[in-house]
């Protein structure tokens, strides 16, 4: 279990603002097509953050749209999780159509 995510956020299809594509169709896909889907990597190069759960007493706003990660010290990413927590980095993408949705694992 020591490579078990910490965090697995369920998001149903229809919450989604565009279609998801798995990365290597996705890497396939025109510039125009790749602003109508989305994707997440278990690379490293994508995360998340938790900014509204009322249970666990999380209500943050933090910086959206275009970022240069290089900008902050360490890393977007890295500036995120030491200001305001709650965030992981994507390791597991499942997608399952049964029940459509997304689970998102992160550390």
């Amino acid at each position: 279990m020591e490579n078990a995510s910490v965090c697995t956020v369920k998001i149903p299809n229809k919450a989604l603002p565009k279609p998801y594509k798995a990365p290597e169709v996705w890497n396939d896909l025109t510039s125009d097509e790749m602003l109508e889907t989305f994707t997440l990597d278990t690379e490293g190069k994508n995360f998340f953050v938790i900014v509204k759960k009322q249970d666990l007493g999380i209500d943050i706003e933090v910086p959206t749209g275009l970022v240069e990660s290089d900008d902050y010290d360490g890393g977007f990413f890295e500036h995120i999780k030491t200001k305001y927590g709650y965030a992981y980095s994507v390791d597991t993408v499942d997608v399952y159509t049964l029940i459509p949705r997304f689970e998102i694992g992160g550390r």
